[in-house]
């Protein structure tokens, strides 16, 4: 009876351990945002702005760069669903450039790389969402989107990187509470 539940035992933590999570520099998501926050100021974010829908705005260093971070939050229990990071470059003043085209690709090329390697998976281009150039799954609770932004800001053109983690779970319960108060 002992050895039957001490067996019983190790299957449930390894069942838990092998739950695949989604984690931004190894901080959890799908966490309460002051858990997050204090993990952020740990790896020397500092915060921003709040925006009007909520999004909370840092900044600090990703990848040896200068970035910004969004993060979203949950509607109803404040929780990490989502992390957008957009590598901004020392000379960042709102809309300015990180630096030449060739730069940007040369970054994105090395994050592609990076990504591929953490998670051995080999990223392929997805063509039905032509909105992103790389959108994965590594594990059953993670997505992560890399692509290339152009935009044109007071007839100035700028690119820019931007890499977002996804936390599948939060972000589904996120989109289900709207119908809470139906």
């Amino acid at each position: 009876m002992r050895k039957l539940l001490l067996l019983f035992s190790f299957l449930v933590l390894f069942a838990g351990m092998a739950m695949a999570q989604t984690r931004f520099m190894g901080i959890q998501m799908g966490t309460k945002f002051s858990y997050f926050e204090q993990e952020l100021k740990k790896k020397n974010f500092v915060f921003v702005e709040k925006s009007e829908d909520g999004t909370l705005t840092f900044k600090g260093e990703f990848f040896k760069e200068e970035v910004k971070l969004y993060v979203y939050l949950s509607r109803r229990e404040k929780k990490v669903w989502r992390v957008a990071i957009r590598f901004i470059g020392k000379e960042y003043d709102n809309y300015t450039p990180k630096g030449s085209v060739e730069e940007v690709a040369i970054l994105y090329g090395d994050l592609k790389k990076g990504l591929e390697e953490k998670y051995n998976v080999a990223v392929k281009v997805d063509d039905v969402n032509k909105k992103y150039d790389l959108v994965w799954n590594p594990d059953d609770s993670t997505n992560i989107e890399l692509y290339i932004l152009s935009q044109s800001v007071e007839e100035l053109e700028y690119q820019c990187v931007n890499l977002i983690y996804t936390d599948i779970k939060t972000a589904k319960e996120n989109e289900y509470s709207k119908f809470d108060d139906l």
